[in-house]
């Protein structure tokens, strides 16, 4: 299977979001007190890391809607507070989406 020279692109700017995560977030995740739900989303992005590098579409997906759950589940002012990471899904989501057009 052979991708397209649009999805190859796509491809590339996912490795490059999974090569940014970390600096596009981890700043943002210090304000989440430690515990449970601080481990639970950084292990959803680093799960979604590995999976944006290795071009696993459908995984990556899931990985943004289990993070995006997550999000939901904290009280306003802490989604206030790491808002970083909502933009974040929402670059990789437009990158998702290329990717699997």
């Amino acid at each position: 299977l052979s991708l397209t020279v649009k999805q190859s692109s796509a491809v590339d700017e996912l490795g490059n979001l999974s090569a940014s995560l970390d600096d596009m977030t981890d700043w943002s995740l210090a304000s989440l007190p430690a515990g449970k739900g601080h481990e639970n989303i950084v292990g959803i992005l680093n799960g979604l890391k590995g999976h944006l590098k290795s071009g696993q579409i459908a995984a990556s997906q899931q990985d943004v809607t289990d993070a995006r759950g997550f999000l939901e589940s904290l009280s306003e002012q802490q989604r206030v507070e790491i808002g970083a990471v909502g933009v974040t899904l929402d670059l990789i989501q437009s990158a998702l989406d290329k990717a699997s057009q």
